[in-house]
């Protein structure tokens, strides 16, 4: 799995609560590590001098996970040394005459940041992304992280970060890097170390401190606690689902859906390229669907929220630049077609031509009096009986779940989805209008101009 985002988007917080939280995990840094130091090196005995293998980072973490930060910042011949690893499971080394494969059956969850330090939502994920096609389609998810600007979210945030230095612990040294044990709940007054196994019954759900969560969370809300996670892990681990026959006919279609979609046509842009290795990726993402529910076999209800996931994470939406470059000409077009009136000679009136334009100005014509007058027309309200309607808002929920669970449609993309499936009874655009202001009306969505915003 692969975080690429923007800075201070807890990338390395989420890195590190795993670190903590697997059975078996080693961390790394991109700048910080080297090829030989994440698969293996050849090195000679002091005593010796006889040649010997030292194992890296991903053969330490077999059936683990490696944690890999600042991964954009690893040079490319590092990052082409796991390139086995990731497909294989294993390291070759043929080296100083040492011949070996030794096994690196481990999970990679590497943080990196775009190609310009932030993500750039007019370039496709690719451009932002900039790394080797070889190398991305290793990855079975790709999430994009960005910084978005929210009121509500900032103020949940500096709350808790205020308040995990407030606690802090009065003899730590100088300087000492804010430590947040093993969950991001927990402050440094807190020590997860002495929750030994001589508790018993380790607890579900973790106990409400109005002191040190204050507003950030409810007493209602049930967080689960870090030690029983990783006993739920383990035995998870233990099970070994089957996969049903519904359940491979869906993954099958649903590959075969995202090869020959590219999704240029909505709006969006694709995070990585569909080879194969797609396949195995949503067989995988079933698979541990299954083992989070304890089942021995892979249902359909897996395989629909594989689906889900590797459709949310192989496509994101993009930003047109042709139509914002195409709207600022015409603006500029017509700055300049109004300085060139200012700036044209004004020429001679002639005292008659004088007289007949400020009796012209002074009492208007007779068919601009007749257009004054006019009252406008008012477009009549059209009357949309419960099962069109009902009918309009399956149609949408459709549309919506096509375009990717997209959160925003344009009207253009709505009128030509429901012209393509209801022929025999085309929605008009008035009825269109009417249905979506209903909706609005229902605080199921949101217009602002051409724009229809999906409200969850």
């Amino acid at each position: 799995m692969l975080l690429m985002g923007d800075p201070s988007v807890a990338k390395s917080q989420m890195l590190r609560y795993v670190l903590h939280t697997a059975p078996r995990a080693i961390t790394t840094t991109g700048r910080g590590s080297s090829g030989v130091g994440l698969t293996a090196a050849v090195t000679t005995d002091q005593d010796t001098g006889d040649r010997r293998l030292e194992a890296g980072a991903m053969v330490l973490a077999d059936r683990g996970i490696v944690c890999i930060d600042e991964f954009d910042k690893m040079s490319d011949m590092d990052r082409t040394a796991i390139h086995e690893v990731m497909e294989q499971g294993r390291v070759t080394i043929s080296k100083a005459g040492i011949h070996a494969r030794l096994n690196a059956r481990c999970s990679v969850l590497a943080a990196a940041n775009p190609v310009h330090g932030r993500y750039n939502p007019h370039l496709s994920p690719q451009q932002n992304i900039a790394l080797q096609a070889s190398l991305l389609s290793r990855f079975d998810l790709l999430f994009i992280l960005l910084d978005t600007i929210d009121v509500d979210n900032d103020r949940k945030i500096a709350d808790h970060v205020v308040r995990m230095h407030r606690y802090r612990n009065p003899q730590e040294q100088e300087g000492q890097v804010l430590s947040i044990a093993a969950d991001a709940e927990v402050l440094t007054t807190k020590d997860l170390n002495e929750q030994g196994e001589d508790d018993g019954d380790t607890p579900i759900y973790e106990k409400y401190d109005a002191l040190l969560h204050g507003n950030s969370r409810k007493k209602s809300d049930k967080i689960v606690s870090v030690q029983f996670m990783k006993k739920y892990i383990h035995i998870a681990k233990c099970i070994k689902p089957v996969l049903s026959d519904a359940a491979s006919e869906m993954i099958a279609d649903e590959y075969a859906n995202l090869r020959t979609n590219d999704g240029s046509e909505d709006g969006f842009a694709r995070t990585q390229n569909i080879t194969a290795r797609a396949l195995e990726t949503l067989i995988r993402l079933a698979t541990a669907h299954a083992k989070a529910r304890l089942s021995k076999v892979i249902e359909e209800e897996d395989a629909e929220l594989a689906i889900e996931l590797v459709q949310f994470a192989y496509f994101k939406k993009t930003v047109d630049m042709k139509a914002k470059r195409k709207r600022r000409g015409e603006a500029s077009d017509e700055e300049d077609d109004d300085e060139d009136m200012d700036d044209a000679p004004a020429r001679k009136e002639t005292p008659s031509k004088r007289k007949r334009s400020e009796e012209d100005s002074a009492t208007p014509s007779k068919k601009v009096r007749h257009e004054l007058l006019q009252p406008e027309p008012v477009a009549a309200p059209v009357n949309v009986d419960e099962d069109r309607y009902r009918h309009f808002m399956e149609l949408l929920n459709k549309c919506v779940f096509e375009k990717n669970q997209a959160q925003e449609l344009e009207m253009a993309v709505i009128k030509t989805f429901l012209a393509k499936q209801e022929r025999k009874k085309p929605f008009s655009d008035a009825e269109i209008d009417a249905c979506i202001e209903r909706m609005s009306d229902e605080n199921k969505v949101m217009r602002s101009d051409d724009t229809v915003f999906i409200i969850v």
